[in-house]
């Protein structure tokens, strides 16, 4: 057992450090500010809290425990099956209204970008359902019946996660409900089965694709609405973060950007499926994936603390009270400071960096190093509450979430990114 998880954890902490070497790899090739011995601060911490984690793993975890073995879970499918169908219907219930309906009627940008926005604004608990149901309870209850050969429940509980993307007009939820199935069903060997779960994904994500785009919509050749840059070819747009983003006119509602690095990707790869060649697609989906992380990263140490001062705590907003400061969004301030005039005309947006970089614009310096300690207790908390289940499935459902770690902060994707729910489940 203690040797299981000694693995387990050895495997993740190879998969987190060379995701966080290619980002500190671009961003010293490419940032003035940022020195060597950051990305040495950064890895001496991870280094010397995994290695101490390993030796209390090795010291304490139990040779074998089988509490769970004894729980007769093939009595409760029907919970299982019933668990993601009352979350939707409470989420719905909760918002009042279904986004996909209000957004086809009214087939335009801006219309949809305030829809999009109003869905972003929900209070709690709806505001939680969305990330709960397709990045932790429903992966992992898909995962589940694939364990157990059980197919039909798997596309009825896939087709039930990935829908509530399309509901929502938000791509990002069928790629975080897809990844991880298709990552399974690859790692076990099953192409066919992987391939017949991606496809209802891909059309998913092409149908919120057209609907969130009207310049992809027939029906949008017979708007007569000329103020609808979704309908202009010449709308101007910007890209950030691999997002393609239109300038809203003065007094309009900013488009929301969705979050984590796939997200981005696939909204990248939304534009790029038109495009006559898949290696378009495939330089799309590099490029953000190995490229943008490093140059936000870069971006980040122009600012701090050159122009934004290190900010001590108060870049959390768990912890502003505590400290009695007030709450400053750091990734809200680079995007300001980068963009000054979209930020006079109350343009709202972040520019989201890899997790270590929340820490150095709280702490600097010191900050890096307790970013890596904390990322070491995170994926060994990971590993010693899945360390039961099987090494496919324990490394689908990690994957997903160490590759967020490359453009949002630990505290995001273990919270409000499903990524500690995803464990517990």
């Amino acid at each position: 057992m203690r040797a299981d998880i000694r693995s387990r954890l050895l495997l993740l902490s190879a998969l987190y450090l060379m995701l966080m070497a290619i980002v500190w790899i671009v961003a010293l090739s490419i940032g003035d500010h940022v020195r060597h011995e950051y990305f040495l601060t950064h890895f001496l911490g991870f280094g010397a809290a995994i290695t101490a984690l390993l030796v209390i793993v090795d010291r304490f975890a139990p040779i074998n425990h089988s509490a769970s073995n004894r729980i007769d879970f093939g009595r409760y499918d029907w919970i299982l099956l019933a668990v993601p169908i009352a979350l939707i219907a409470i989420y719905f219930i909760l918002l009042g209204n279904i986004p996909l309906v209000d957004a086809i009627r009214a087939n335009e940008y801006y219309a949809i970008t305030k829809i999009r926005t109003d869905i972003s604004k929900s209070g709690f608990p709806e505001s939680y359902i969305p990330t709960l149901v397709t990045r932790s309870i429903g992966p992992a209850i898909i995962i589940y019946f694939l364990h157990t050969n059980r197919l039909k429940p798997v596309f009825l509980v896939f087709l039930l996660t990935a829908s509530l993307g399309l509901l929502t007009i938000t791509k990002g939820h069928v790629i975080f409900a897809t990844f991880p199935i298709v990552l399974y069903c690859v790692l076990t060997r099953r192409a066919l089965l992987a391939a017949m779960l991606l496809a209802p994904a891909v059309i998913i994500i092409y149908a919120v694709m057209v609907v969130t785009n009207p310049a992809a919509n027939t029906a949008c050749k017979f708007s007569s609405s000329m103020s609808d840059p979704g309908c202009q070819v010449t709308a101007e747009t910007s890209i950030e973060q691999g997002v393609a983003v239109p300038a809203p006119e003065q007094g309009k509602a900013a488009p929301a950007p969705e979050d984590g690095i796939l997200t981005s990707a696939l909204e990248n790869s939304g534009a790029a499926a038109m495009a006559p060649t898949v290696e378009k697609l495939a330089g799309s989906f590099v490029r953000r994936a190995f490229m943008v992380p490093g140059q936000v990263v870069a971006e980040w140490f122009e600012i701090f603390p050159a122009t934004v001062t290190f900010k001590w705590g108060c870049g959390y907003r768990f912890l502003a009270p505590i400290i009695g400061c007030k709450f400053q969004q750091n990734a809200r301030l680079v995007y300001a400071i980068q963009f000054p005039e979209r930020a006079a005309q109350g343009i709202l947006g972040n520019k989201n960096a890899a997790h270590f970089m929340e820490e150095y614009a709280n702490f600097g310096v010191p900050g890096l190093f307790l970013a890596g300690a904390l990322a070491a207790v995170a994926i060994s908390v990971a590993t010693l509450i899945m360390c039961k289940i099987s090494l496919p499935a324990f490394l689908s459902i990690n994957m997903i979430f160490i590759l967020m770690l490359t453009s949002t902060s630990l505290h995001t994707t273990l919270l409000s990114g499903g990524w500690f729910m995803a464990m517990i489940t």
